[in-house]
């Protein structure tokens, strides 16, 4: 999903409107969806081409861009669930999503965050139960209800799904 291990041609982006929004943290996350809604093919390379390296002081690493981070993850999935339909890759994408919201949970457990954020976060769960509910998906559905009670918000919790990602997409895509 990260923008930096991509080769696409300038016309291609330009076509497509492919841009970034200006400003917001994760943007290559949400510009990945868009390209792979238009592009018809990828091709995969087995070379390192990128090496990523971890700055304690970047704006994805800050601790006072958590807020930001939250309303990103939140961006990302509702543009998630509008792109959705009924093709052999909707697991995956709603997966995505998941590990979106996912992610904006585990900063509300770890960090204070303004409470409209922890709100925004269960209207976003409502949404995506109701739009998995509404598609027949009622294994997503069910996972995602876990997500509001303990102890399985803390089984489910991002450290714990980021670890187990693939299985469970592989489990859910398997049933649903």
């Amino acid at each position: 999903m990260m923008a930096w291990n991509k080769l696409v041609r300038r016309q291609f982006l330009l076509d497509h409107h492919l841009l970034f929004i200006p400003r917001m943290i994760h943007e290559d996350e949400l510009w990945s969806f868009g390209l792979y809604d238009v592009v018809s093919s990828v091709v995969f390379i087995p070379e390192v081409t990128y090496s990523y390296e971890m700055n304690d002081g970047s704006i994805t690493t800050s601790q006072s861009n958590n807020s930001h981070r939250v309303e990103a993850y939140h961006m990302i999935v509702n543009t998630m669930l509008a792109s959705l339909n009924h093709n052999n890759l909707y697991v995956e994408r709603f997966f995505w999503g998941i590990h979106m919201y996912m992610r904006s949970i585990d900063l509300l457990l770890h960090h204070e965050l303004p409470l409209e954020l922890k709100e925004k976060t269960i209207i976003l769960r409502r949404k995506m139960m109701k739009k998995s509910l509404g598609d027949g998906r009622w294994a997503i559905s069910f996972f995602l209800f876990l997500t509001v009670f303990p102890p399985f918000v803390q089984l489910v919790r991002f450290g714990w799904f980021r670890n187990h990602y693939h299985v469970m997409k592989s489990f859910f895509k398997g049933i649903a």
